[in-house]
């Protein structure tokens, strides 16, 4: 299939004629990919001065799982601070958490705001690669990688997510300098 018929064949929610004011409910009613059309990898983009939406794959994590997580591996108020300079902010239990998988993994393991099962829009994907970064990394994730980091969450394994606030295509704005020339004319 030609990247045309790709880009025809996407869902609503990733269309890039979709108008923004729908794509977010869209978005909410997709949920995670199994797979995605090779259209939506930055390599592979048919539409000239465009970037696809940013999809991740990874493990989708709800925030009961990754406090549930950090208790169970002794968080606790000594920690806490030690994330916030005495600041709580309520998200030191889900960086406690991911620390800990980039620790036993050896991964960097970034984590976004994906739309996630059922349209969630209130946990994080612990991103393995993107559809920016896919041909390139994809063979070099183990599977004890996956393993580790699916003891954080109750999800079957990694899916692709849209990043919530990377969801439409984009418009890529030229960086090429044009050069120009100041023409005078003279009068005899």
């Amino acid at each position: 299939m030609v990247f045309a018929d790709q880009i025809r064949s996407l869902p609503a929610a990733l269309h890039p004629e979709t108008p923004s004011i729908q794509q977010h409910q869209l978005l909410k009613a997709l949920g995670p990919l199994d797979d995605i059309p090779a259209c939506l990898l930055l390599c592979n983009n048919p539409l000239p001065g465009y970037r696809p939406p940013h999809i991740h794959y990874g493990i989708w994590l709800a925030p009961s799982e990754l406090e549930q997580y950090a208790d169970e591996n002794a968080f606790n108020e000594e920690i806490q601070a030690q994330y916030t300079g005495g600041e709580f902010t309520g998200n030191e239990k889900y960086a406690f958490a991911i620390d800990k998988a980039r620790e036993v993994t050896g991964l960097a393991l970034p984590y976004y705001g994906c739309y996630g099962p059922g349209g969630m829009a209130s946990g994080l994907v612990i991103s393995f690669f993107d559809n920016y970064t896919a041909p390139a990394v994809r063979p070099s994730i183990s599977q004890h990688a996956v393993s580790t980091v699916k003891l954080l969450s109750d999800t079957d394994g990694p899916r692709w997510y849209v990043q919530y606030t990377a969801h439409s295509w984009e418009r890529i704005k030229s960086t090429r300098k044009t050069k120009r020339t100041r023409r005078t004319t003279t009068v005899d």
